[in-house]
């Protein structure tokens, strides 16, 4: 069974536990399917080659005394890099967490796997501290889309999804926060499940975002994620949210009728964002399911927009001391989320009431102070030096109760102006109008190849005796992808006239008492290595 790594992994339990092959023989398969694809598709970290066979020459012995090792006995596995591994730093994409000490001991859902009897090939790619759609990591280089090495895998948990796509492992484990299960799952044409919150621990992972964090499986078939969930489930007390109820096995319901099951396509938000690949893809599994009339999730912006708000509040708080020490060592995408957001209102863990509490809308009140350098606010410092602290393992549950209101149609129309106003004043070369949009703080980030070769004066002052006016070009569709009451974040693409040049720009904008300024700002073309 030379081909063995590429069959599901229900047919590798079942092959391995009927003696038809051995776990060692598909174990040793996926090593060197790792070893020969790995290169062109980055998808592992870390391959844990001594580790894995000596675990598969284990399952053969069980087996050969005469007992069970489990259900997926012999089938190779994954696990994103923010999973602990004993002997391993639980990377989490970052360069800053190899100076974190080994792990002393696996995750609770990697030990769970290997107790049904699956074996740990290595740890995954994924965007640094799972803050990212791509997997595309300064780092570690951009992971790559198995169908298409031109393309993303998705993400932030590429790695995991393209080596399940890429017949690699037939099982990986990841992580969900805004759609990084489901993301990579639909990019790479597989299986993912994000469980729903609590169902699976996360004892021994490192955290994102605590209240929004999840833990989960791809696969490239229904029932090998069955399969996986099953093994996965139960109560740990390592992790404060994990629900206390028994354990649901599901794959043994997959063959039931679907009888009274409701499918229906949601419209609005969703259909209006999407582009016309998804809506046909959409429409396809809707007509095999037999979807009835579309439905209209009351809201769903807002809670985008929530879902942005707390995910950068929460990722820059736990981040906090290195955003203000190490700068360098984060990947400039990241810093460029997260810092900014460094700023705002702190998420407290002082109670579990929850939910976050909309101010008033007073305009006049300046609601970054932050940035201004008169907060009141009180900023809660971890307590102590080791980072893992602030893990999921180790932390309470994390309540936000930050004032803060977001999805204000006012504050997207007023961003989405000042962003006309920039792109007029970059247009017309008037470099004073420019100057002024930005805040007058050595806080102020401007990232870009000319920024970071020659330093902003030097631009400015090219800027400043260019004769003719800036380059001409034409804008895509810009899209405010972040706001709140106060702040917002433009992101857009563009093309140069007369040239097959593409680029893109984010620019995060914050309200002072004087009005709107740019905090951040980020452009690159294509070829640039900014």
């Amino acid at each position: 069974m030379t081909d063995s790594v590429r069959l599901d992994a229900a047919a590798i339990a079942t092959a391995v536990r009927s003696r038809r092959t051995s776990a060692e023989i598909v174990v040793s398969a996926a090593l060197e399917a790792i070893e020969r694809r790995n290169p062109a598709l980055n998808c592992f970290t870390a391959v844990l080659r001594d580790r894995a066979l000596e675990a598969a020459v284990s399952v053969d012995d069980r087996l050969s005394a005469g007992g069970d090792p489990g259900p997926l006995a012999g089938v190779p596995f994954g696990v994103k890099n923010l999973f602990d591994v004993r002997g391993l730093p639980t990377l989490a994409g970052s360069k800053i967490n190899r100076d974190l000490a080994p792990a002393r001991a696996d995750a609770v859902l990697v030990r769970r796997l290997e107790a049904a009897g699956a074996v740990l090939v290595g740890t995954q790619h994924m965007d640094e501290y799972a803050y990212g759609f791509t997997t595309e990591n300064s780092h570690y280089g951009p992971g790559r889309n198995p169908h298409d090495l031109a393309r993303v895998a998705g993400g932030s948990s590429g790695g995991s999804a393209a080596a399940v796509a890429a017949g690699l492992v037939p099982l990986s484990l990841a992580s969900d926060t805004n759609g990084s299960i489901r993301v990579p799952s639909s990019f790479c044409g597989i299986f993912g499940l994000k469980p729903t919150y609590g169902r699976l621990p996360r004892t021994a992972s490192f955290q994102f975002v605590h209240d929004l964090d999840h833990l989960g499986p791809f696969a490239r078939t229904v029932t090998d994620l069955a399969l996986c969930y099953d093994a996965l489930q139960g109560h740990d007390p390592g992790d404060p949210m994990c629900a206390r109820r028994p354990i649901e096995l599901v794959l043994p319901r997959l063959d039931e009728p679907l009888d009274g099951l409701r499918v229906s396509v949601l419209d609005g938000w969703f259909r209006d964002t999407a582009g016309a690949q998804a809506l046909d893809a959409v429409a396809t599994v809707a007509r095999a399911l037999q979807a009835g009339p579309d439905t209209t999730l009351a809201n769903a912006a807002q809670a985008r927009a929530a879902a942005f708000c707390i995910t950068a509040a929460s990722g820059a708080d736990l981040h906090m001391e290195n955003l203000k020490k190490r700068q360098a060592d984060f990947d400039p995408a990241q810093y460029r989320r997260l810092y900014p957001a460094h700023q705002l209102h702190r998420p407290s863990r002082r109670g579990r009431s929850g939910a976050w509490k909309r101010g008033p809308a007073d305009r006049r009140t300046d609601h970054r102070a932050a940035l201004a350098g008169t907060t009141g606010a009180t900023r809660r410092r971890p307590s102590g030096a080791d980072r893992r602290r602030r893990r999921t393992d180790r932390g309470g549950p994390m309540t936000l109760t930050a004032t803060l209101a977001v999805n204000d149609p006012e504050v997207v129309a007023e961003v989405t102006a000042m962003f006309r106003r920039y792109e007029q004043a970059l247009m017309d070369n008037d470099t004073d109008a420019l100057t002024g949009m930005f805040w007058k703080s050595p806080d102020t980030l401007r990232y870009g190849v000319g920024e970071i070769l020659y330093g902003y004066d030097a631009i400015a002052s090219f800027r400043a005796n260019r004769q003719g006016g800036a380059p001409k070009r034409s804008l895509g569709k810009t899209c405010i992808t972040t706001f709140g009451r106060d702040y917002g974040i433009a992101n857009t693409e563009f093309q140069r006239v007369n040239t097959d040049r593409l680029g893109r720009q984010s620019q995060t904008w914050v309200r002072f008492p004087e009005g709107w300024r740019i905090v951040a700002a980020h452009v690159s073309l294509q070829g640039d290595a900014s």
